[in-house]
């Protein structure tokens, strides 16, 4: 696979639309909330969402989900209605209300399932009685937003997250949420809720105007941001798109033996793979103290592949400053110099001035 510059998320997700759920179609004001239906089907997972509908708008609009879970304690309380949500949530002005049902842990969980009991996070020992709302909404004939879907469900549940997270995937019979948002304050661990397709991270621009999301890197190893930060949501933070991507996912499974198969990889267009993969430069670079088959491993195909060098910037810092490397390094640019003298002027800088490099471009 060559390597794709990221585009602009809502661009992205059209390219994954999905057709409405036949149970949402058919479901009318008499039925019952559809829980089991509604996990079988893509949703959004959505921990201390308050009312922020800029994830709604993005897979919405790209009719990439039709279902959203909003995890919030202290937010949806039992009188809520939907004109409550309508009035915090101006894209679903168009919507109108096929049914609304308030029910409780009891009467969603589905048999066999287990309700978590442990509380992650002392405030919430003091939130509301956990309730849940069931809504699914249709678009009205006079509806505006012609990219709108016909029909979305929500489910609000007034919980803390990493509970609601436990309650609704952390079962061995549940499906991984298609979408996840995992903010700054919310680190939501990849063990709660499975493997989902897309995650939204959230996180702050660094001096010099890069996307920062350490809360991703950290604990949801194998994704990769694919889409262009932008600033959203209720805090005005950068978020962006990552999506699971399966040579990451095998990269830190065995990395030695992932890096050693690229280095040997004789296509010209695995040469981007480094470049490709910021978390994985992050791993290496963090592995390199400690790894002496890491300095040999790279000193080997640094005597013979001068591009390298120019692929792997994010290391040139450790590269200079090991024996073993710095010494592969020099003998590759003693012998490029020595053939075409010109060259020694695309040399690393550190050893331009070398004697051996400086003897190699004066040499016959």
């Amino acid at each position: 696979m060559k390597w794709k510059a990221p585009e602009r998320a809502s661009t992205l997700l059209l390219k994954h639309a999905e057709k409405m759920p036949k149970w949402l179609s058919r479901h009318t004001w008499r039925s019952r909330p559809a829980f089991k239906s509604m996990l079988r089907s893509r949703t959004f997972f959505y921990p201390g969402a308050h009312f922020d509908e800029h994830t709604v708008r993005q897979f919405a609009a790209a009719h990439a989900a039709h279902c959203f879970v909003f995890a919030d304690y202290g937010c949806y309380h039992a009188d809520m209605t939907f004109e409550t949500v309508r009035e915090n949530m101006p894209y679903l002005q168009d919507y109108e209300l096929v049914n609304h049902r308030v029910v409780d842990a009891d009467q969603l969980r589905p048999e066999g399932r287990k309700e978590q009991t442990e509380m992650h996070h002392q405030a919430a020992e003091g939130c509301a009685t956990k309730v849940i709302h069931w809504m699914v909404l249709s678009l009205r004939k006079d509806g505006q937003g012609e990219d709108k879907p016909q029909r979305l469900c929500f489910v609000f549940m007034n919980w803390e997250g990493h509970d609601a997270c436990d309650f609704l995937y952390h079962q061995g019979d549940s499906k991984a949420p298609y979408a996840v948002l995992i903010s700054i304050q919310f680190d939501l661990d990849q063990s709660q809720c499975g493997r989902p397709e897309w995650l939204i991270a959230t996180g702050r621009a660094n001096e010099r105007g890069c996307y920062i999301s350490d809360n991703c890197d950290r604990i949801w190893p194998g994704f990769v941001r694919v889409s262009i930060p932008e600033v959203a949501g209720m805090n005005s933070f950068l978020r962006a798109l990552y999506r699971s991507e399966q040579d990451v996912e095998h990269y830190f499974e065995a990395p030695f033996s992932i890096i050693q198969q690229e280095l040997e990889n004789p296509k010209r267009d695995t040469r981007v793979f480094f470049e490709r993969y910021p978390v994985i430069q992050q791993d290496i670079v963090k592995r390199w103290d400690g790894n002496v088959q890491l300095h040999q491993l790279w000193a080997r195909h640094l005597r013979s592949k001068y591009w390298l060098w120019r692929r792997s910037s994010f290391l040139h810092a450790q590269l200079e400053s090991t024996p073993v490397t710095a010494q592969a390094l020099l003998e590759l640019w003693v012998e490029r110099v020595g053939w075409r003298k010109a060259t020694r002027m695309s040399c690393p800088a550190f050893l331009r001035a070398h004697p051996a490099i400086v003897a190699a471009a004066s040499g016959p």
